[in-house]
């Protein structure tokens, strides 16, 4: 037998590690907290793989989702991001020691589409080490929570909360560097949105175009999570006075069945709440939404997501009724899909529902059940506060939903969120009196 010396040994196996052949893979820096519809992930080293909630996320993992693709990921310092659809996003440094938050460095690397970003631990201690490069332009951070949207032309950015820096490149702001660079500050207060192409020297502050899309990014929670704990003893006691209130609304609630058939585009417009969804209009898997220009025409936006948004009819100084008492509301129609990652949208019956509100002390609990030969019954039941505007939400772990009632107390409408063993069951609901 052939006897090999062993500084060649040595030298074979240094080889592998350093080809990463026998590396440990890098630990995880995040983890995949909300899947919609179809995203991924490649590795620095490897193919892509589909990602599903509880997945790690890791630098050099390059994220992308599909054009049905909705993605949140919660990092190591709490941070929080949100790739919307087509949007390609690499985790290309994230270094976080909650000892040392300040020595913290994070660095994303954006191809396209639109990203959401609140800041964690590592950007709101080491501000200066926080970078987000887009095709053509560099953006720092001040603690913030904003928006981003990016192609090969063009970059918008959206403040919401705190400030952003945003740089060309140049010879002074190298896209390889880990800093932020010097640039055009932009603050949530300003009432303005920061543009740039190459068709200028600098970004330019521009006044908020859409001043419905401002106000959906501002009303959308930052992530579709458990609830924050408010911990203050006054807070608990009227959530608890609350939820005693809510129950007993749903006690006088009767179930009720959606018509078998949903109703036609015309009779939704006629309603006084409608769904408009940002990809087009009704499709056989979502038969309940308007396009976007349909559902605004005569409407203002009131809630909604990154996939559909609420619109409402409102007279010029109409209030929400508080003399309305408790209505109990009849479930008028309603859309629900399972996904699971890549595989196509599977349908879900909702079988039947119920919705109480107490207009005079502003509550509300519902209770929606749900069917599929994939999952098996569902049931989803919430309940929570209505404000000033009308409308509601409630958020757990595990489910989440929002939404509104018309001023007059004639008519409801809510979207949900609910995780099941087998994927996310999500869906859209119209009620009425």
């Amino acid at each position: 037998m052939q006897q090999y010396p062993t500084q060649i040994i040595a030298l074979i196996l240094l080889s592998l590690s350093a080809t990463g052949l026998w590396a440990d893979p890098p630990h995880a820096v995040g983890e995949v907290s909300l899947v919609i519809g179809e995203a991924s992930r490649q590795p620095a080293q490897g193919k892509a793989l589909p990602l599903n909630t509880g997945d790690p996320i890791r630098v050099g993992d390059r994220l992308r989702t599909a054009a049905n693709g909705h993605l949140h990921i919660r990092f190591i310092d709490q941070a929080l991001v949100s790739l919307r659809p087509n949007s390609r996003l690499l985790v290309e440094r994230y270094q976080f020691d909650a000892a040392r938050p300040q020595d913290s460095t994070v660095k994303f690397s954006m191809d396209k589409g639109t990203v959401r970003a609140v800041s964690g631990q590592a950007a709101e201690a080491a501000r200066q080490r926080f970078r987000l490069n887009t095709p053509i332009a560099a953006i720092g951070v001040r603690g913030t929570d904003f928006v981003v949207q990016a192609s090969a032309r063009q970059v918008r950015a959206l403040v919401t909360q705190g400030a952003i820096v945003m740089a060309p490149f140049s010879a002074a702001c190298s896209p390889n560097a880990l800093t932020s660079c010097d640039g055009v500050q932009l603050k949530a207060d300003s009432q303005q949105m920061l543009e740039y192409s190459r068709r200028h020297n600098q970004p330019q502050l521009r006044p908020v175009e859409d001043a419905e899309l401002r106000q959906l990014l501002q009303d959308e929670d930052q992530v579709k999570e458990g609830q924050q704990d408010r911990g203050a003893s006054d807070t608990a006691n009227a959530d608890l006075k609350n939820e005693s209130l809510a129950k007993d609304i749903i006690q006088e609630t009767a179930l009720s069945q959606p018509p078998a058939q949903n109703p036609s585009a015309e009779q939704l417009q006629q309603r006084k709440l409608v769904w408009g969804r940002w990809g087009g209009g009704a499709t056989p898997e979502q038969p309940l939404a308007l396009s976007y220009k349909e559902a605004r025409e005569g409407r203002r936006i009131v809630t909604g997501d990154t996939r559909y948004g609420l619109y409402r009819q409102e007279a010029e100084g109409e209030t929400l009724d508080a003399q309305l008492g408790r209505v109990n509301f009849r479930l008028e129609a309603a859309q629900a899909n399972l996904s699971q990652g890549r595989e196509p949208l599977q349908p879900v019956r909702v079988e039947s529902g119920r919705l109480g509100v107490d207009f005079t002390n502003r509550v509300f609990d519902t209770q929606l059940n749900m069917n599929s030969a994939s999952t098996g019954p569902i049931s989803l039941q919430a309940n929570g506060q209505v404000d000033a505007q009308g409308r509601f939400s409630a958020q757990s772990a595990e489910q989440g939903l929002k939404g509104a009632v018309s001023l007059d107390g004639s008519e409801a409408a809510y979207l949900f969120d609910k995780q099941v063993p087998q994927g996310m069951v999500s869906g859209l609901t119209l009620w009425g009196r």
